[in-house]
């Protein structure tokens, strides 16, 4: 009877188990209504576009020794970037979106990049783009560095799948389908051992239950109910990137304390996903909190990879941090310790140390979306068939014999929480909205502004009429497409400006008279539509007065005037600031002012 209430209870905690790993397989963090501050997006945007230059990245030489052979290569897994793409997809504008699907689907297919039909698992040292910033007249220590050779390769897998879920382009997964299940097996014997494989597992299983590949399903499964233990995960983890299964085939083989010691010990973080990384804050979080303060603690500015620490990554003589650091301690940061938007967002204050910089540009990402909300989804079920509200304000104004259109960007009661594109239609006659896919359209090139911000549109020549009538639909990321809008009407007639005359740069002139009394002018130049306010401080930094607040200004030059009232005599600093509507490119120029009474 005993025995039989036992295995009852094996039975039924078996059972809660598999029930309680089902979360990490299907469940995965979905961000939206981000806000972060615009030049951490144009950052972003700016390095994938240079990114996407580039198929076939070759591994980058990191040396930071003071002999030339000693060097280190990172980014040595086939097709890394895509990873990179999938997590910033989001993020990016519509142009580039399509050139990532494009790009993604070239990185699999080329020789030198594919992750599969190769004899070596590891890229070339030698072959491919690369990534350096600086020039090299050789590839010093390329053939030096065999016992990299074993680095884990699988956790792409988790990057193909996170590219079609964020896209919705599931058709890339049916298209390698063979050869991703292939790369499965072939490794998943080894690298299941670590965190990267783990995150890897969880991604075919996704992809087996899009393919309806139930075999495929299972096998999954179970190895993610043998692997992913309740007890002595970290510890078998790290066993493994110490020993491997025969000493030298270990993943960091780093083989001496005076080597652990100099070196930022968080590899087995590398490459994890946030489903992963949830597990380890529900079972393990104590124990990874303090293995990562242990190691924070020996590189306190871990994020800056020029800050002159000594390790030995490449040589005891070796100064400065590899860009891996970024991607060992951003996840454990982001996930575990949970630090807020203002605290990561510090971390990105470094630099990229390389074209495709994956591991900075994954972090900067985590930046960004710390910014909005991140809710758990389940992968199965996950859409969003509500779309974007319609605009009903929109209009056209004449800004210095410019037309442009005006409107308040809506909000999306699905998903995602806001519209991704729109799709502006103009016509000669009242717009029919049956006949909406039939009318020419006017290109939207920008990236959306959060619900409830003012956006505009400068208006292009549309023909020989004088009167047009435009009206624009919305869509959000899962194609739901808008009620059409209220419809504007533009006169061509009233338009009309020669381009020499718009500055080409935003400029503030110095304040004049200065000193001043009883007034003061501020000139200032703006090269494209923009929203400026300008604010007056004291040399404290006390707010004395406000001389203008978000007016919405053309190309060209404006004048403002300042008439201080129940203001002393002294010293005020006037602040410009201007935010460009078409790029989202914020400026604040300070000039200083004296009032003598």
């Amino acid at each position: 009877m005993k025995s039989r209430i036992v295995l009852i209870i094996v039975f039924i905690s078996i059972s809660l188990f598999a029930q309680n790993r089902a979360k990490y397989i299907w469940e995965t963090p979905v961000t939206y209504n981000v806000n972060a501050p615009s030049e951490m997006i144009n950052e972003l945007r700016k390095e994938v576009d240079t990114l996407l230059k580039y198929n076939a990245l070759a591994p980058l030489r990191v040396y930071f020794g003071d002999i030339i052979w000693e060097t280190y290569f990172s980014y040595l897994e086939p097709a890394r970037v895509i990873t990179t793409l999938a997590k910033a997809y989001k993020h990016l504008t519509p142009a580039q979106r399509q050139q990532v699907g494009n790009y993604i689907r070239q990185e699999l297919s080329n020789p030198i990049s594919t992750p599969w039909g190769r004899n070596d698992p590891i890229l070339s040292r030698t072959e491919g783009k690369r990534r350096e910033y600086h020039q090299l007249d050789q590839i010093w220590g390329y053939d030096n560095m065999s016992s990299l050779d074993n680095r884990p390769v699988l956790h792409i897998l988790y990057g193909i799948w996170l590219y079609a879920f964020n896209s919705k382009d599931f058709a890339i997964i049916q298209e390698n389908w063979s050869n991703i299940k292939q790369y499965y097996n072939q490794h998943s014997n080894r690298e299941l051992n670590l965190l990267s494989g783990l995150s890897a597992a969880v991604a075919v299983a996704r992809m087996a239950q899009i393919m309806n590949d139930n075999q495929m399903l299972q096998t999954v499964t179970n190895h993610i109910n043998s692997y992913l233990t309740f007890t002595g995960l970290i510890q078998s983890s790290m066993n493994f990137a110490y020993n491997g299964f025969s000493g030298w085939d270990a993943p960091y083989p780093y083989d001496t304390d005076r080597a652990r010691d100099l070196i930022f010990m968080g590899w087995i973080y590398l490459n994890i996903s946030p489903e992963i990384c949830r597990f380890l804050d529900d079972f393990y979080q104590q124990q990874v909190l303090q293995h990562h303060q242990n190691e924070v603690n020996k590189f306190p500015l871990w994020w800056v990879r020029s800050v002159p620490y000594w390790s030995r990554w490449t040589g005891d003589e070796s100064v400065g941090l590899p860009s891996e650091v970024c991607g060992m301690a951003s996840p454990i940061e982001r996930w575990i310790v949970k630090r807020n938007a203002n605290q990561f967002s510090l971390y990105t204050r470094s630099a990229p140390y390389c074209i495709g910089d994956s591991h900075w540009l994954e972090m900067l990402v985590d930046a960004i979306e710390l910014y909005g909300q991140t809710d758990w989804v389940d992968v199965r079920s996950f859409n969003d068939s509500i779309p974007p509200s319609a605009i009903t304000d929109l209009r056209v104004e004449y800004i210095d014999s410019t037309g442009y259109l005006i409107w308040t960007t809506p909000s999306d009661n699905g998903l995602l929480g806001g519209p991704f594109n729109y799709y502006f239609k103009y016509s000669n006659s009242p717009i029919n909205n049956s006949q909406w896919n039939q009318y020419p359209e006017i290109p939207f090139n920008k990236s959306v502004k959060a619900a409830g911000e003012v956006d505009t549109l400068r208006i292009p020549a549309l023909g020989n009429d004088s009167v047009y009538y435009i009206a624009v639909k919305s869509s959000d990321d899962f194609g739901n497409l808008s009620e059409i809008s209220n419809q504007a009407q533009f006169n061509t007639t009233l338009v009309g400006i020669d381009d020499k005359y718009i500055p080409k740069e935003f400029f503030v002139y110095p304040v004049y008279p200065n000193p001043f009394n009883p007034q003061t002018n501020i000139r200032i130049t703006v090269p494209e539509i923009s929203r400026v306010s300008l604010k007056v401080y004291s040399v404290v930094g006390e707010l004395v007065d406000t001389i203008s607040e978000d007016k919405i200004i053309a190309a060209g030059e404006y004048s403002f005037k300042w008439s201080p009232k129940n203001i002393s005599s002294g010293v005020y600093l006037i602040a410009i600031y201007s935010e460009n509507l078409n790029s989202g490119k914020t400026i604040t120029k300070t000039i200083k002012s004296v009032l003598l009474k």
